[in-house]
């Protein structure tokens, strides 16, 4: 009954700040959109079932008093503390969908999803409610970062925003290789996008569709070298092709 009246209360909360500047601030992005959609569902299926256990007087004085409380509160909060608030909120309720991935859909391998990419090879992710940077296993993207921001090396920007359009906001799954981080704290990872035990291993790991549509090249790093040769096949294919990057060599 507490885990039951405290994620109402996040809830409540999470709206509050949601409707109170919905004609100031929006959202960042899409995604965080869609995920308010999807909670305001689920608050208005507990309002239905609040409906069924509390009398119309009941639910009129909580409403007067949530109004009073709204009132208030617009006096004390600035706009930019608003901003901040309404940003840890949707930090929060990611954390809160990848934890509910996590616990209800079976799988062996790790999932996370993505919150943010660096570049065509490193993304970073909420993985069992931490963020972490996860550099992609076996595959070297151009830079477009870093000192290369202003300067980004041929066909950086192309595989940032390759990466970016394919898995930000998505659900991945990760398999690990024989090492776990590499020298900078990263974990390594091949990515895929829908269980590996399910999935087609051309078509659904992310490493790969960036060797192969010519986003990236093969970078082999001991001991990672489960699909070496995959990977070195797929680019020799891509350069014959002149996909992505190769068509400029």
């Amino acid at each position: 009954m507490k885990k039951l009246s405290i994620i109402i209360i996040i809830g409540i909360i999470f709206l509050f700040f949601i409707s109170l500047s919905e004609d100031k601030l929006s959202l960042e992005n899409n995604t965080s959109s869609e995920y308010i959609t999807v909670f305001k569902k689920g608050i208005n299926g507990i309002k239905a079932g609040m409906d069924k256990t509390f009398s119309e007087e009941d639910i009129e004085g909580f409403k007067r008093g949530f109004s009073n409380f709204i009132y208030k509160v617009k006096n004390i909060i600035t706009d930019e503390e608003l901003k901040r608030i309404k940003q840890k909120t949707a930090d929060l309720f990611r954390e809160i969908n990848n934890s509910v991935w996590n616990n209800f859909i079976d799988s062996d391998y790790e999932k996370a999803l993505v919150k943010r990419i660096i570049d065509g090879d490193t993304i970073v992710v909420i993985l069992n409610g931490v963020e972490e940077k996860i550099r992609l296993i076996g595959v070297n993207t151009p830079e477009s970062v870093g000192k290369y921001k202003s300067n980004p090396q041929p066909y950086g920007k192309e595989a940032s925003n390759f990466t970016k359009r394919s898995l930000l906001g998505r659900i991945v799954y990760f398999e690990k290789d024989v090492g776990d981080k590499d020298k900078y704290g990263r974990l390594l990872r091949y990515v895929w996008l829908t269980d590996p035990s399910k999935g087609n291993l051309n078509e659904d790991m992310f490493n790969i569709i960036l060797i192969k549509e010519g986003y990236g090249s093969v970078m082999t790093i001991q001991p990672n070298v489960k699909y070496q040769k995959t990977f070195v096949n797929l680019e020799r294919q891509a350069r014959e092709n002149k996909k992505g990057l190769w068509q400029l060599k």
